[in-house]
């Protein structure tokens, strides 16, 4: 037949007769469900042609990660992030206690009225880590460290005493010590230098050497990023697109940290500065704030004295369009060397912290007497999130070997790498998917579709440094899940979706074999109901639930949505249609079944 002479991906079929409609878990059908000899397990081979295409760029800005970093494969090249963010207005156009209205009263007539010398003292940037903090047993220890994270009775630091009971004691249940007193915790009898609200998390989402010094540098931004597009008379949103390069174009200002930083993924504890005279307890040897795992680093106090501080009471401080464009925002960039170091940070959470001083009169409690006033220093800060837009440059520096294939012709290899580069499927036929031989005469036949498995086949002989966990099958034409996606409410200690799937299986050995796709109703729809046999975009997922979608321009000069989810993830993916294993035969993948009667 026409379609075996080009390269294609196979789509599995299991077809069941029945007089009982197929129910929705998608169970297998075997011989052994019916009886009599009118039903029979055969098989047929669906094909389904595949196309490779290279994203120029994708819609970037207000994404909900910060990407950062940089990250190099062998086989599919480089690729550079770069984020910009702009600064949202403060909450309080005050600093201090008093309005400038009132400090500016400095004729006596109201003691308590007076310069007060707001002065930042320092600043910090500060950008979480996405964290895992799951505890499926509730025990006190993250999965990610429990022995056993099913049992509660585990004893992760072998120690004697089980995870729950070292929890509810107050204890550590990750060290057979607590309080390093050299007592272990079975036999100790006072663990109470141990402070059981210390946390230990989980950081995810960092790629590459995490252990790597990386220069990192934080400067003023000097373009507007306007939220609505001045070339559609400001009613839409600004579109901006992941190749811009503010960086390169010098719209950077003032330069605000250039300094070698090496990632922290403990817990940030701060102890109070001072101690209260009228407790018992030196409160400087207690914590006062706790903070998740984060990047935290010191900004230039000065910038933030000239351009916030000292505007009090302006204008520019009480209206968000005046201030983003009195600071324009952020631009920050990290160098890792010789190292591979790329970042997903919780931009959503993002601050700057403005830590200052000022002057407060103190009466004493004595408001009708002002001769035991003094005059004191009073320390407050002043958080500023990351808001309004948010923008990634992400630079890929790719090789050419893989993407040679047109876009047009049908190939026998898919690359995915994040949003560089993305794969279309289409099944049945490659000239005329929707009027052709085959397509006819599946439509006549007398068949309930039981389950349609579409499989793609890691590539051994080019392997990636970051295999993607998990694909995503979805409409192309629009960006939208396929039907199979949304019914599927399915979920494991894998994720969620499971009988959709598209999660990364291994093989015996342990190595990556394959992705398959249940898609049952979608191949149900196009040959029972006669829907239109759209093609399938496939592309990498970092979060199966997301079904937003972003603008993305490829260079066919085609432009269309694509899932958001595939353009906040670094891993990438070499497929074939032909079964490494070879189990399955013929020029794609090969492993084909159906039942029918």
């Amino acid at each position: 037949m026409k379609f075996l002479q080009r390269p294609f991906l196979w789509i599995l079929l299991g077809v069941c007769l029945s007089t009982y409609q197929c129910q929705p878990e998608y169970h297998s059908v075997t011989g052994s469900l019916f009886d009599g000899e009118a039903f029979t397990n055969e098989s047929v081979s669906i094909p389904a042609f595949a196309y490779q295409h290279q994203i120029q760029n994708f819609q970037s800005n207000n994404l909900p990660v910060a990407q950062l970093g940089r990250f190099s494969d062998p086989l599919l090249g480089q690729t550079q992030a770069i984020f910009v963010s702009q600064i949202s207005v403060p909450a309080d156009a005050n600093f201090g206690v008093l309005s400038p209205q009132n400090e500016a009263d400095t004729s006596g007539e109201t003691a308590t009225y007076i310069d007060e010398q707001e002065t930042v003292t320092e600043v910090f940037l500060e950008i979480p880590f996405f964290n895992n903090t799951t505890d499926s047993d509730n025990d006190g220890v993250i999965d990610a460290f429990d022995s056993d994270p099913d049992d509660a009775e585990s004893d992760t630091d072998n120690d004697g005493v089980s995870d729950i009971l070292e929890t509810q004691a107050g204890l550590n249940p990750l060290s057979p010590d607590s309080d390093n007193d050299g007592i272990l915790d079975d036999v100790d009898e006072d663990n109470s230098t141990y402070d059981a609200e210390n946390k230990v998390y989980e950081v995810d989402s960092i790629f590459g050497n995490r252990n790597a010094a990386l220069r990192m540098r934080v400067h003023e931004f000097t373009y507007y990023l306007n939220p609505l597009d001045p070339n559609n008379n400001f009613e839409t949103r600004t579109i901006y697109y992941s190749d811009r390069n503010f960086l390169q174009e010098g719209f950077v200002g003032a330069t605000l940290h250039d300094e070698t930083i090496q990632l922290n993924f403990e817990e940030l504890r701060f102890n109070y500065e001072e101690d209260n005279e009228d407790t018992e307890e030196d409160e400087t040897t207690q914590v006062e704030t706790r903070l998740t795992p984060r990047i935290r680093v010191p900004l230039d106090p000065q910038f933030f004295q000239s351009r916030i501080i000292d505007m009090e009471g302006d204008d520019i401080l009480t209206e968000t369009s005046a201030f983003q464009r009195h600071i324009r925002g952020i631009l920050i960039e990290v160098d890792p060397g010789n190292e591979d170091l790329y970042m997903l940070l919780d931009a959503t959470n993002a601050s700057i912290k403005i830590n200052y001083t000022y002057l407060k009169v103190n009466q004493q409690g004595t408001t009708d007497d002002t001769t035991d006033d003094t005059t004191d220093l009073e320390k407050a800060t002043e958080t500023l999130n990351l808001g309004g837009v948010r923008f990634n440059t992400i630079l890929n520096s790719q090789n050419q070997a893989p993407i040679a294939a047109q876009s047009d012709v049908p190939t026998s290899q898919i690359f995915l790498n994040g949003g560089s580069l993305m794969g279309r499927i289409r099944l049945f036929d490659d000239q005329s998917p929707n009027d052709n031989e085959l397509l006819d005469r599946l439509r006549t036949e007398p068949w309930l579709i039981n389950e349609a498995n579409l499989m793609f086949y890691v590539d051994p002989e080019n392997p990636v440094s970051l295999q993607a966990p998990r694909l995503y099958l979805y409409r192309y034409d629009n960006g939208f899940s396929l039907v199979d996606h949304s019914v599927d409410q399915s979920e494991n200690e894998t994720g969620q979706k499971v009988i959709y799937s598209g999660i990364l299986e291994n093989n015996d050995a342990g190595e990556p074999w394959r992705y398959r796709f249940r898609i049952t109703d979608h191949i149900s729809d196009i040959i029972r109901r006669d829907s239109t046999n759209i093609d399938l975009g496939l592309m990498l997922t970092s979060d199966i639930q997301n079904v937003t979608t972003n603008r993305a321009n490829l260079t066919d000069n085609d432009s269309r949505s694509v899932p958001q989810s595939a353009l906040l993830s670094p891993h990438q993916a070499a497929l074939i249609g032909q079964d490494p294993s070879g189990t399955s035969s013929g020029s794609f993948a090969l492993e084909l079944k159906y039942i029918s009667f």
